[in-house]
């Protein structure tokens, strides 16, 4: 185990025993003492030393959250005198991990800028509903203290919301988002046949304005958002089902032509790789047809020279033996 022994030169009563570093559990330690000639004694009593993981976690400071930069302050226990360790985790919603920032102390440093560490953020709707973690690890030990985020941000209304006229009634459909959860207020003014539901989620607010279209004279409707962060409303167009309908059936008319294309697209791949395959063919054989014409070519001239030796070849006359 690591251990220090101070030994006091101007006394021969007592020696210090120093203990460090030691991982948690539980260790006894025993004391003999020698002198002279190889002389031993071993002291019967011995000293059992218990070593429990850290009670103190790191205390973390998170100030109300806005869109504006902000500052986390995570306190961590004394180290000690060992070499300390610090680090910020975001753990986001899908369960993804990132470090932030990362620290690495050492005695000296401590002792000038303390044991306070500061973690500058600029939230968004993302940190909503988020956990931060700041951990302190030492030699032998490691603590950590994890904090949720909540953020506070403006309305925002969404570009999916939309009127729509359709079956002689109106209906507008505002989408927002913000926390906390912004209500949605439509026009009321000198409207008395009108129906407003609401759909609330997280972080989102869905509103439904519902009316006899006959009784709306307007060209667009209003919708308004809004939250201790502030406020936003947007002028919704009022179309026509045709209108809206129209992108829709056109979808659909390309969605049931997919098949054909794809038919169609299969033929002319088939008509050309068959085409293909028949040039190939055609090449070949027309190549071996004109290599066998050479060759026949060639043994017919082979054929005329033989035949050539040949035919200068002729019998000589006898002559006759004149007496």
């Amino acid at each position: 185990m690591p251990a220090y022994v101070v030994y006091d030169a101007d006394s021969d009563k007592e020696d210090l025993f120093w203990i460090k570093y030691l991982p948690c559990g539980e260790y006894d330690y025993g004391f003999k003492l020698e002198w002279g000639c190889n002389q031993t004694y071993t002291f019967p009593k011995r000293v059992h030393i218990s070593v429990l993981p850290l009670a103190t976690k790191p205390t973390v400071l998170v100030p109300p959250l806005t869109e504006e930069r902000s500052e986390l302050i995570c306190s961590v226990p004394k180290p000690c005198s060992q070499a300390l360790r610090v680090s910020w985790k975001w753990t986001k919603a899908d369960g993804q991990v990132t470090v932030l920032e990362d620290y690495r102390y050492w005695t000296l440093d401590q002792l000038i800028f303390g044991y306070r560490y500061t973690l500058r953020i600029n939230p968004t709707a993302h940190h909503h509903n988020t956990n931060i973690t700041c951990a302190a690890e030492y030699d032998n030990d490691r603590t950590e203290t994890t904090v949720t985020l909540h953020v506070q941000f403006k309305p925002k209304i969404s570009n999916d919301s939309h009127c729509l006229v359709k079956s002689e009634l109106l209906v507008c459909v505002c989408i927002s988002r913000g926390i906390p959860l912004p209500p949605i207020s439509w026009p009321s003014e000198n409207l008395t046949a009108f129906s407003v539901t609401s759909v609330r989620t997280a972080q989102t607010v869905r509103s439904t304005f519902t009316m006899p279209a006959s009784e709306y004279h307007n060209a667009t409707v209003k919708c308004t958002s809004s939250n201790e962060r502030g406020l936003a409303e947007t002028s919704i167009i009022i179309h026509n089902s045709g209108e809206s309908a129209e992108p829709n059936s056109r979808r659909k008319g390309m969605d049931s032509a997919l098949p054909w294309i794809a038919g169609l697209c299969f033929s002319f791949n088939l008509v050309f790789i068959t085409a293909l395959i028949i040039h190939i063919r055609q090449r070949r054989n027309k190549k071996q047809k004109q290599q066998s014409e050479e060759i026949n070519t060639y043994m017919s001239l082979k054929k005329a020279d033989v035949e050539e030796e040949y035919s200068v070849i002729s019998a000589k006359p006898k002559r006759s033996l004149q007496v």
